[in-house]
């Protein structure tokens, strides 16, 4: 599997968000999942929806920008996508497309 792309787009992105403030790891401590490089995180989400992101993401992976775009969903729509996201198309690298265009719809 070729993570290439995802992987360049989540780089460019952590360079140019480097002058607008403090840097934030994806993982946090004890393998935590938060926010992209500068994005808006996820301190609204409790324990449960943390573990169940950690899950998707596994399942799905997506970059840092569909990332930070799913955490600063409603509560409802965050969940609707991280449990009822099934997509038609076979396994792929990178689901970032997929998932933006779901939470839109």
């Amino acid at each position: 599997t070729d993570y290439s792309r995802p992987f360049m787009a989540f780089v460019k992105l952590c360079l140019n968000s480097m002058s607008r403030g403090p840097q934030r790891p994806l993982w946090g401590v004890g393998g935590a999942l938060q926010g992209g490089c500068g994005g808006g995180g996820n301190a609204g989400l409790n324990t449960q929806d943390q573990q169940q992101l950690q899950v998707f993401v596994r399942r799905f992976p997506v970059d840092a920008r569909c990332l930070d775009y799913l955490q600063g969903q409603p509560p409802a729509v965050f969940r609707r996508v991280v449990y009822e996201f099934e997509p038609r198309t076979p396994a792929q690298a990178d689901y970032s497309a997929l998932v933006t265009s779901f939470i839109k719809h």
